[in-house]
């Protein structure tokens, strides 16, 4: 007799009888599984937990990171069996100064105690990226059109076209010959750098 039948001289006396559905029944020592007897039947089934993953056979809490990858998680709501990716901006997927940012974890930079992924632009300076390896703000290359093309980057800050330059043209600090009477503002023409 399994324990997804009784003896219930009510309904049988000659027969075991199927217990009620959701009656506790034999553990498959699972821990994420529910052990309950099977609807109509004196069969016993083991349901993963709604709250739980079992992933390559080890189960797992909502919430749980992936133990080799900091960017995905337990999500029983939207897969029991599968991994997760965590949203970007997940912060500590990898330690300290790291995030999750484009389905994988990487290095991080930080302005006024908020954390940017590796290659964003420091807020309020487009001509420094942030370095993911060293969590620093590295300089884009001098030239580098800036200021909505009316300035490029020097040493890391936007140098501004002085006079600003026609519509259609960018600022560059590539020098004519001559040289311009202010080396920091650059000169004008057309396109210009990465246009």
């Amino acid at each position: 007799m399994s324990r997804s039948s009784i003896h219930d001289t009510g309904r049988s006396t000659s027969s075991y009888s199927p217990a009620g559905t959701g009656t506790s029944c034999a553990d498959d020592g699972i821990s994420c599984t529910i052990d309950r007897c099977a609807a109509s039947s004196t069969t016993c089934e083991h349901p993963l937990r709604t709250d739980r993953c079992r992933i390559g056979g080890t189960c797992y809490a909502d919430g749980d990171p992936n133990p080799s990858m900091g960017c995905e998680e337990c999500d029983p709501a939207r897969s029991r069996t599968s991994w997760t990716p965590r949203a970007d901006g997940f912060v500590g997927c990898g330690g300290a100064q790291t995030m999750c940012c484009g389905g994988g974890c990487v290095g991080t930079c930080t302005h006024v105690s908020t954390p940017y992924c590796d290659g964003a632009a420091q807020p309020g300076n487009e001509c420094a990226v942030c370095n993911g390896a060293t969590h620093a703000w590295d300089a884009v290359g001098d030239g580098t059109t800036c200021g909505g093309g009316g300035g490029a980057c020097d040493s890391g800050t936007c140098a501004m076209c002085d006079p600003p330059c026609p519509t259609g043209m960018c600022c560059t600090l590539t020098a004519p010959d001559p040289p311009p009477a202010d080396p920091m503002c650059g000169v004008c023409q057309v396109g210009g750098p990465g246009q």
